[in-house]
């Protein structure tokens, strides 16, 4: 499950910069490997530990 929205999550962020923003694909990478890995860190610990 989290790693499904880690996956969803990164499509969402590639969809956004190059489709809505126009902008380079290289630039969708710097929330996909700053945000994407907190999130499911922090899911992942709830998940387990919560």
């Amino acid at each position: 499950m989290v790693q499904g929205f880690g996956l969803a999550l990164n499509a969402l962020f590639t969809w956004i910069a190059t489709g809505l923003l126009h902008q380079q694909p290289w630039v969708a990478l710097i929330p996909v490997v700053t945000i994407t890995p907190i999130a499911t860190f922090a899911l992942n610990r709830q998940w387990v530990f919560g």
